[in-house]
């Protein structure tokens, strides 16, 4: 059962920008920080209104420079990760240490948002935290369209 929180719980997103990138087609990138807060508010699961924290990981070399440009500047904090013999997965152990790191910093309640293509190589490190009384929420692209629908956020159980 998700806990009660106030208006200033903490909501810290945790981006696989290499296997979940924004789309070619895609041009207003001023809009995507907002876009992603946007649909934590939307969702309203746990009072998604209090600081939100983006980190985002990937190659960023396969990032436009103006979409690492605008991000950066949009208080996203972006890790470039080398990918290892061509490993489109090389974020998710990276992702995985900090989204720990972060929750033995932050006490519960708090809210932890992932936005992947695949939870499945997450899903025990999620469990994990949700047994920790953390709030888990994902965002994925379900439907392998060749856009990530934010807006549809869950509860992880």
């Amino acid at each position: 059962m998700s806990n009660v929180m106030s208006t200033s719980t903490l909501t810290s997103v945790w981006w696989d920008i290499e296997n979940c990138s924004i789309p070619e087609y895609f041009n207003n990138y001023a809009s995507i920080v907002g876009n992603i807060k946007a649909a934590l508010r939307r969702a309203n699961c746990f009072g998604c209104f209090g600081e939100v924290s983006i980190s985002a990981y990937g190659n960023l070399k396969n990032v436009k420079p103006i979409i690492g440009d605008i991000l950066g500047r949009s208080g996203v904090k972006l890790y470039q990760i080398f990918p290892r013999n061509n490993d489109s997965n090389s974020s998710v152990i990276p992702i995985m240490n900090e989204m720990l790191f972060w929750a033995f910093e932050h006490d519960p309640p708090a809210n932890i948002s992932l936005i992947c293509e695949d939870v499945v190589d997450f899903a025990g490190t999620l469990n994990l935290l949700s047994l920790k009384r953390y709030n888990i929420m994902v965002a994925q692209n379900y439907s392998r369209l060749p856009y990530l629908q934010l807006t549809y956020l869950q509860p992880y159980t």
